[in-house]
């Protein structure tokens, strides 16, 4: 994936849904190609990071675009 600014924005357009910031589409479109790139078995679609953060959502009030991104940050660090 070329990383300049629109080729992000396509690609995150499923997380469009959850933030209207154009910065955190294109953070979490960015994560995502990362964490694929780091293991192509990752889920990086917003029902799966939802559903991986579930532990984070106890341990903070965060938004959802924002415990997604804890749930690509943890896969990449895995």
């Amino acid at each position: 994936m070329s990383t300049d600014p629109q080729s992000l924005i396509t690609a995150g357009k499923c997380f469009a849904c959850f933030t209207s910031s154009t910065a955190e589409i294109m953070k979490l479109a960015l994560l995502a190609a990362i964490s694929t790139n780091h293991n192509p078995a990752n889920q990086t679609d917003p029902a799966s990071l939802l559903s991986q953060a579930k532990c984070y959502s106890c341990n903070s009030n965060a938004s959802q675009p924002k415990l997604m991104e804890l749930a690509l940050l943890a896969q990449i660090a895995s």
